[in-house]
């Protein structure tokens, strides 16, 4: 009955810290009288349960922000995806995709300003944890060593957060404390560089006090050490990327690729032997922060699984052929090699599994593809042909995400469930971090300490356990960038990170590009012929600024109440 008044109570108290203020106040609130702190940080169990419903601001690629009801991945606008502008969800990432962002516009508000004043919000419940846990007594040494964890996570939080905002906004106002309404409107924006170094303050604040493993199965998903270094090796490569460095943040890739070997080093984390099971084994030891949401397989047979397989999907994510040329094919001497859509040879044997890149079957449905017994028929009068019911105009539906074994509601037999945890961050990530970034310091053959674990290394690491031959030691810098890009796109598809590489690349403007379909026609042999050439639609904006493509624009709302803000390149005449 105790533990039922401490749930329901801090519930009610975390939903006033977040949500108290007007919503036009997306900044920092000071409490209220309503906000009981003095209770709360007088009981280790409260002050525990409060911690741990900060882990509520970990909005992930399952999940949209609050009253958001596409709950989409920013996949949607990559050039990865073509996503349906006529299906069932019309989501606010579309409307970033078709350019809706005016003045008086709240279209695409759920991912620009619903964002920026979720985020704050998380910030500001993290704040007040940090300026107030030092009065929760500490009757034991097991109490002591779980505020320090507490404490560290909450760091890490704080940076998490902070990176989700800097990374669609670049500099953005720094908020440590609580602070008042009139403290708050006075706030300027910080540079990009101090942006990251506080980002990189927190990581290193919470590493110092976290441990490299959860000290109990009851706490999986609560942050370690290595989450902290993590998101400090991508919060400085972003610093370091073309864009960044282009607009001076004075960021360094070498220390990028020491933060992400300090994480390889660590020795706590390692591939998963085959590439599928990263994403059907909860927990492993190559995920290194994930939100322990565990979403039902609903989600997923909404999104992917098309209604001729007993899915839901009529279209809402699909693979474009930009991407699906992205999986490279073994040539007749056994390397893999870039595909080539104009090569006869590669066009014959795309789908071939034993000449294309194994990640591809894994992630991909396409014309042929066998899926719960059936066999899919991405053909010109076939089931999943092109057509305006289905929508599978590009002839490609993801799997990635997907149990075989799970049917909801399917042609085959309904049966089995599945629940899945959003992956932050794996340890391919991190190999792969820390190959772009050494090879930009030293070539693909330098490391970080002079040891074997080079650049080079590094990205052959996750090569080999996809099952594709490993680059060459002959490789210019500038191939191995090339690949590397290429690398990170299909290793990483689906996991919201394609749009914010694009955008750190300084190459944002690859959104606005038309995607391409494939069209295949059956022949009376039953062989198929397939056309390349068609671009049929969502219509992607061409955005007539370029930096309209690198970041976000402040909400208008926030510049009002805030005039010391200054509105990102390209969208002062748009924005007001």
């Amino acid at each position: 009955m105790q533990s039922n008044y401490i749930k329901n109570w801090i519930l009610f108290l975390f939903s006033i810290l977040l949500f108290n203020s007007c919503s036009e106040d997306f900044l920092d609130r000071a409490p209220t009288a309503a906000l009981d702190q003095e209770k709360t940080f007088s009981d280790i169990r409260l002050a525990r349960q409060y911690q741990m419903a900060l882990y509520q601001s970990f909005v992930h690629g399952f999940r949209g922000m609050p009253g958001d009801p596409g709950q989409f991945s920013l996949e949607f606008i990559s050039d990865m995806d073509g996503h349906c502008m006529g299906s069932y969800f019309n989501t606010s990432c579309i409307d970033l995709l078709a350019g809706k962002l005016q003045s008086n516009s709240y279209e695409a508000g759920y991912e620009v300003e619903n964002k920026w004043a979720n985020t704050y919000k998380y910030i500001r419940s993290i704040n007040i944890f940090l300026e107030n846990y030092q009065k929760v007594p500490l009757n034991t040494d097991a109490d002591k060593t779980e505020m320090n964890s507490m404490v560290g996570e909450a760091y890490f939080l704080r940076a998490h957060n902070y990176f989700e905002l800097v990374k669609r906004w670049g500099g953005v106002p720094p908020v440590y404390k609580v602070l008042t309404v009139a403290d708050e409107q006075k706030i300027p924006r910080a540079s990009i560089t101090a942006s990251i170094d506080s980002i990189v303050a927190d990581c290193n604040r919470g590493a110092a006090l976290m441990d490299t493993q959860v000290s109990s199965t009851q706490w999986l998903g609560r942050a370690t050490k290595g989450a902290a270094m993590g998101l400090k090796a991508r919060a400085l490569l972003w610093g370091a990327s073309p864009y960044w460095s282009s607009h001076g943040s004075g960021m360094k890739y070498e220390d990028a690729a020491k933060a992400a070997l300090d994480v390889i080093n660590l020795n706590v984390y390692s591939l998963m032997p085959k590439y599928k099971d990263v994403f059907m084994v909860n927990y492993n030891p190559e995920v290194i922060y994930f939100f322990n949401d565990k979403v039902m397989a609903t989600w997923q047979f909404m999104n992917f699984v098309p209604y001729p397989l007993g899915g839901w999907s009529n279209g809402n994510m699909l693979a474009t052929q930009e991407f699906v040329d992205c999986y490279e094919i073994k040539n007749a001497s056994g390397q893999y090699v870039p595909f080539d859509r104009s090569n006869p040879d590669h066009v014959a044997n795309m789908y071939n599994a034993d000449r294309r890149d194994p990640r591809f079957k894994a992630s991909v449905l396409y014309n042929g593809a066998k899926w719960q017994g059936l066999t899919c028929s991405y053909y010109v009068g076939g089931s999943f042909g092109p057509g305006y019911v289905n929508n599978y105009y590009t002839g490609y539906n993801f799997v990635k995400w997907l149990d075989e074994s799970v049917r909801v509601g399917g042609l085959v037999g309904q049966g089995g469930s599945r629940q899945t945890n959003w992956i932050f961050l794996r340890y391919a990530d991190i190999l792969l971090m820390y190959a772009e970034a050494q090879n930009q310091v030293g070539g693909p053959n330098s490391s970080a300490d002079g040891s074997n674990k080079t650049a080079l290394w590094a990205i052959n690491q996750v090569r080999e356990r996809a099952g594709v031959s490993d680059l060459l030691s002959g490789i210019s810098k500038e191939d191995f960038d090339a690949r590397l890009r290429n690398e990170r796109a299909v290793e990483l598809v689906i996991e919201d990170q394609r749009y914010f590489d694009l955008k750190r690349w300084g190459i944002g403007e690859v959104m606005g590009q038309p995607v391409h379909q494939v069209i295949a026609t059956k022949n009376a042999d039953g062989s198929f012929t397939y056309d390349f050439s068609q671009t049929t639609g969502p219509v992607r904006y061409q955005y007539p600024v370029k930096d309209q493509f690198d970041l976000y624009p402040i909400p208008v709302s926030e510049i009002t109440r805030n005039p010391t803000l200054v509105q990102n390149p390209g969208w002062q005449d748009i924005m007001r």
